[in-house]
């Protein structure tokens, strides 16, 4: 395992919270998912060219936890490292600033001058030592979970950073010099007590400033960008779904003529196939946000084919919401508050609202994990999850420990909607592989457990649809109702 934990105490804690707020990101998998090509090959040249002179200045030997002089970074390997930076910040930029799923100039330039600010105030080494303790964490995490891995799969990087072009012989060297893994008679590469200990060390560092969680919802927003089939299999899971989003517009009180924000929006559902642009009128508008370029990109289809004009689309998370102060007479927003920072989202309604101004949402709470077939499908998962005390989805006190802080005039109430789970592939595509409702048990997969994690859960619904029968895997799932005045 290779070690780039700084001899100054929380020195990698400062370095990698601050990487995030300035929105640098290393997600190399950004790149190679979905049918799009993102980045094009004169594109690829320029990035190359920027790596490289970014890392002209850098020193070629990293500072560990303990100073170690055998431990080298190769100038081939330490350019690829800073192209990978740049590609991941430049792919997020161009989604996030400009609502594009192809990267532009102008967004590897930003994302440029972004890293040569960074390298600036942290040293001409920071990005390669964040680069390595991110590394350090996948390998331990690839130990911890098989045990035992042969040298060929940890150098190759194929289980565990199946992205990467560079062979790992290095990092594996330096794990060994270092005592945090060994190599037993039969060739296979393990960790050591030792190794545990760091691996924990930098779980830690990556638990504490956010990083995980981060890269939790970035794989999320990815997934959701390349789900083409969305609207097919939200009609399939939610067969209660236009109800319920007929019901939320019928309790926001909207009326023609108003001035609406609709958060988590996707596809545009509730704006255009549930009516939510026929009640604001010809007179009122629209303005649906969404994290996933791709789920805006579909609902801009819908709008250009309709002919709508009042509507429009704007790419932002919900915690940093582009609008000024007191901009919408209404705010609404179904099936999203589960994944968002729940205070953060409700400070920013507020401020974007009107005094007077209805906020109505719903979201999914815990799955019913009572069922005997719930729990033969995914008791496992469910188990891990209480272990790690992580869950996306909410205890139905959750979000109302917010909403008071918030908001005086409030209502909440809580409904069931019929879910099937007789269609397998379907069901664990969107619960575990899109929207990462197992996020917190799988965290603990290296990449290719992950994926066969995901192939097992399929063939473990099969046996279920076969054992209950498909009519008899039907789920009442609780879903929480809010509406709140901003007063």
């Amino acid at each position: 395992m290779t070690i780039a934990l700084d001899t100054k105490p929380g020195i990698n804690h400062q370095r990698i919270s601050d990487m995030l707020n300035r929105n640098i990101i290393l997600a190399p998998w950004l790149s190679t998912e979905g049918k799009i090509n993102r980045i094009s090959k004169e594109q690829q040249e320029l990035i190359l060219a920027l790596a490289r002179r970014l890392n002209e200045n850098r020193i070629r030997r990293i500072k560990m936890l303990v100073v170690d002089e055998r431990m080298f970074v190769s100038e081939a390997y330490a350019l690829y490292m800073h192209a990978e930076f740049l590609k991941s910040t430049a792919i997020y930029l161009s989604s996030m600033k400009l609502g594009t799923l192809r990267v532009t100039d102008e967004m590897i330039h930003v994302a440029d001058r972004l890293l040569a600010e960074y390298l600036k105030n942290y040293g001409s080494d920071a990005l390669v030592n964040n680069y390595m303790l991110i590394g350090s964490y996948e390998h331990g995490q690839l130990l911890e979970f098989y045990k035992k891995v042969p040298k060929e799969v940890y150098v190759s990087g194929r289980w565990h950073r199946p992205w990467t072009e560079f062979p790992l012989d290095g990092e594996l060297d330096y794990a060994i010099s270092q005592s945090a893994v060994k190599i037993d008679a039969d060739g296979l590469v393990q960790l050591t007590d030792r190794g545990r200990e760091i691996y924990q060390q930098v779980k830690q560092v990556l638990v504490n400033t956010g990083y995980l969680q981060q890269r939790a919802r970035w794989m999320r927003i990815s997934n959701f960008t390349n789900l083409e089939d969305y609207d097919e299999v939200i009609e399939t899971l939610g067969p209660d779904a236009h109800t319920m989003r007929r019901k939320l517009i019928h309790m926001s009180g909207i009326k023609p003529g108003m001035r609406v924000l609709e958060l988590g929006c996707g596809t545009g559902t509730l704006t255009f196939d549930d009516g939510l642009h026929q009640i604001v009128g010809a007179t009122g508008s629209i303005v649906g946000v969404d994290l996933s370029a791709g789920m805006l990109a579909r609902a801009e289809v819908k709008r250009k084919r309709l002919g709508i004009e009042n509507v429009k689309f704007v790419q932002s998370d919900a915690e940093n919401l582009p609008f000024k102060f007191q901009e919408f007479d209404a705010v609404v927003g179904f099936g999203f508050l589960h994944f968002t920072n729940i205070p953060k989202v409700l400070h920013e309604v507020v401020r974007v609202s009107k005094r007077g101004a209805p906020f109505v949402t719903m979201f999914p709470l815990q799955f019913p994990a009572s069922q005997d077939f719930f729990q033969e499908w995914f008791g496992d998962l469910l188990a891990i999850q209480e272990q790690e005390d992580s869950n996306v989805l909410l205890h139905s006190d959750e979000a109302l420990e917010s909403v008071g802080d918030f908001f005086r005039d409030f209502e909440t109430f809580t409904t069931e909607a019929r879910i099937p789970y007789d269609n397998p592939a379907m069901v664990v595509k969107f619960f575990v592989e899109v929207a990462n409702f197992f996020d917190g048990a799988l965290s603990r997969f290296p990449w290719r457990a992950r994926q066969e994690k995901i192939n097992e859960l399929i063939e473990r619904g099969e046996v279920i649809v076969a054992k209950y029968g498909r009519r008899n895997l039907v789920s009442k799932h609780a879903m929480q109702w809010i509406r709140a005045v901003n007063s």
